[in-house]
């Protein structure tokens, strides 16, 4: 005879023959070591336990369909809930505020909680996973990543890093804007503002009229001085993109949708966005919006019907994706499955 348990890390279900419990074993899915649980009277004990957390639990309700809840899908097992119940009241109470949906009474609490000046490891771990959580739930992505890029810095052997690691890549991808990021240097910040306020719509500070001026040759000139002199920081990371995306371009829908950078003017941008692209992976060879930024390059010469660089980009975006069923890498093969029935 077997009995089931989950693993306390990855929480893929697993079996074990009776009289096994309470030896040491390996997980077949996510090879951790652990503890196989007693059965009996422990294991109707966890069992009940797990269906309660299930009822009342946050993790329960990422089982929805929620789109943006697919990233966090984490079933937590019951030796997590014991620890949980270990915890400070102030954390305690964050969780509690947390699962009856208080969420700005549970951010509150994680951000008092988080500011003490001694906090254990573990706490604390799990309760910048918690408030990243609460940013990811209600659309901060920005927040989020920011929140659990700390985590990953401050507590990388925590359970809870390990959760969020391979999400946040998928992240930042899907978020393709770093917008929201901090940029130490006051001067970095403030070229990078300059550029933007030639290519968003943003209307801040006194009015500035843009007409007869290149607005895309405006906002590279302070995208390049930020790159020149920030060039290994989050500021030239944040330039690189800011300036690929202006060179890609964009159709304005109020005016008359004119097409701008290279979806205006595929020849005169093109070349210029592709040194660009070369620039920023030669930079950042592992940012997470290249992959997008892949995309929309193939995508730009699909629209101009180059279909031979077409499929020479997708390719990349696939080749780059290592085997991940990501975002992109999805999207990439539906367009080169279309392409090759349309050719």
């Amino acid at each position: 005879m077997t009995f089931s348990f989950d693993c306390p890390k990855c929480g893929k279900t697993l079996k074990a023959p009776d009289g096994a419990s309470g030896k040491t074993a390996e997980c077949k899915f996510c090879h951790t070591k652990l503890t196989i649980p007693l059965v009996g009277v422990d294991k109707a004990e966890g069992e009940a336990e797990q269906l309660a957390f299930e009822m009342i639990s946050a993790t329960a309700r990422t089982q929805r369909k929620d789109p943006r809840a697919t990233l966090v899908v984490e079933r937590l097992s019951p030796e997590y809930l014991r620890t949980r119940s270990q915890y400070s009241p102030l954390l305690q109470r964050a969780i509690w505020d947390y699962e009856c949906g208080l969420f700005d009474d549970s951010q509150r609490a994680l951000i008092d909680f988080l500011v003490q000046s001694q906090v254990d490891f573990l706490e604390k771990s799990a309760a910048m996973y918690l408030l990243g959580l609460i940013c990811f739930e209600q659309g901060k992505l920005p927040n989020a990543c920011k929140i659990w890029g700390t985590l990953r810095e401050e507590c990388p052997d925590s359970y809870e890093a390990k959760m969020v690691e391979d999400r946040l890549g998928e992240m930042r991808q899907g978020l393709g804007d770093g917008s929201d990021e901090y940029v130490e240097e006051l001067r970095a910040t403030m070229y990078l503002k300059n550029g933007d306020s030639w290519v968003s719509a943003r209307k801040a500070g006194f009015y500035v009229d843009p007409a007869y001026i290149n607005n895309i040759e405006a906002a590279v000139h302070w995208y390049d001085k930020t790159i020149a002199e920030f060039p290994d920081s989050t500021a030239g990371r944040l330039a690189h993109e800011a300036k690929l995306k202006a060179l890609i371009g964009w159709k304005d829908k109020e005016d008359f949708g004119i097409a701008y950078g290279a979806m205006g003017e595929f020849s005169e941008y093109m070349p210029r966005v592709l040194e660009a692209y070369n620039a920023f992976e030669k930079s950042f060879s592992e940012a997470p919006s290249l992959q997008p930024i892949r995309y929309q390059i193939a995508q730009l010469y699909w629209m101009n019907k180059d279909f031979i660089n077409t499929e020479v980009w997708l390719k990349k975006v696939i080749d780059q994706g290592s085997g991940d069923d990501s975002y992109y890498v999805d999207l990439a093969n539906r367009r080169l499955n279309k392409l090759s029935a349309s050719i």
